[in-house]
């Protein structure tokens, strides 16, 4: 089979690459026909007049190049990546034009993203109607629809009103060629937990600073790889309250970040208690599993889906910094269960989202969507 990855989606994003590298892993031909509409810029949310009408021009001829490569490519079905959502209505004209399957990787909501969950947006703004309404047309014009969770389809289903049947549910997964066991790494001589992810309300990263507090006096330390939107006032409140175990980094290349990990004994997943937070699996749960520390994160109703707690998993209450520091004191106080817990979570991964897996799911959606 053939397949087109098209448009502008980000083309080292985690789970673009999980889901390319599946498939070619299940034999499909894939061509990539990539637009680079970001480059270098790490920010995409508050962008300059100057920035907003560079991009603009780069995304018209950038446009205009993939068309005139694709109409002439055999292909069976075009599948728009993460963040595809404007790029989804030219790409159906394509796809009418040539008369082939549209699958897109919707992933995640613009308008909960912006509006809801992180408040970048006003509610009663020009903004949000904007976003709720790209939000619903380009799943509307697609044939066919990715989340990552059954959790998540539900929320796009009553929200914006799509067909349940359109939709089919794909793990995030991970580069498993990075996120490996790595015994060559020797862990640190303190008891260190280990967090990475951008710093927005999903994460509930302010309960792993609190729980970092309560802690601190027993010697135990914490490695926060992160950035973003709350970051410096996460990190001036920590200061202020006389937090001193943790140590700070910004975002850091996925082959380094691996080894940062590798080098701790336990790794935190999301803790926040927004809507979102309770419907999604962010990449750096399955992360931690593919390095092989053992995961605490919270036990909302799409991680229980997957996880088993004290089994695969330490699932504790969101939101709630003394469950978190309870669960590291607990896996600190039982070294002899941390290669049972990640090895239970490792043999779960080769079943539910190793990379071959994730891209047998998507065969199958493109081979169901093109009636091969």
């Amino acid at each position: 089979m053939h397949v087109t990855y098209i448009g502008s989606y980000e083309a080292d994003y985690p789970r673009n690459m999980t889901l390319i590298h599946g498939l070619r892993l299940n034999g499909v031909e894939v061509r990539e026909l990539h637009i680079d509409l970001w480059g270098n810029q790490p920010h995409k949310y508050h962008l300059s007049l100057f920035q907003r009408v560079s991009l603009g021009c780069r995304l018209m001829f950038g446009y205009v190049r993939v068309f005139v490569q694709a109409f002439f490519l055999k292909t069976d079905c075009f599948v728009v990546g993460y963040p595809g959502h404007f790029d989804v209505f030219p790409v159906k004209v394509l796809c009418l034009l040539k008369r082939k399957p549209l699958v897109f990787d919707v992933f995640l909501s613009l308008w909960d993203s912006m509006v809801v969950d992180r408040g970048t947006v006003s509610t009663r703004s020009l903004s949000s109607r904007l976003l709720h309404w790209v939000d619903r047309t380009s799943c509307r014009l697609a044939d066919h629809l990715l989340l990552d969770t059954d959790e998540h389809i539900d929320y796009f289903v009553d929200t914006f009103k799509i067909p349940k049947s359109k939709f089919t549910s794909i793990l995030v997964g991970c580069n498993e060629e990075i996120y490996r066991l790595r015994p060559e790494i020797h862990k640190r001589d303190i008891f260190t937990v280990a967090f990475h992810g951008k710093c927005i309300p999903l994460q509930g990263i302010e309960f792993i600073v609190q729980a970092a507090g309560l802690l601190q006096a027993e010697g135990v330390q914490f490695v926060m790889v992160t950035a973003g939107q709350l970051a410096e006032q996460i990190r001036r409140d920590a200061e202020e309250a006389g937090i001193r175990n943790i140590e700070w980094h910004g975002m850091t290349p996925p082959e380094e970040l691996a080894m940062l990990e590798a080098s701790c004994h336990i790794a935190l997943g999301v803790f926040g208690d927004t809507d979102k937070a309770l419907r999604v699996i962010p990449n750096k749960v399955f992360e931690a599993v593919g390095v092989g520390l053992p995961l605490i994160t919270g036990d909302t109703p799409a991680v229980a889906r997957i996880f088993t707690h004290e089994k695969d998993s330490l699932l504790v209450p969101v939101a709630d910094p003394t469950a978190i520091a309870d669960a590291c004191r607990w896996l600190r106080d039982h070294p002899e269960l941390w290669e049972q817990i990640s090895g239970n979570a490792s043999r779960l991964a080769e079943t539910l989202w190793s990379p071959k897996a994730l891209g047998g799911q998507i065969l199958t959606c493109c081979r169901r969507s093109a009636g091969l």
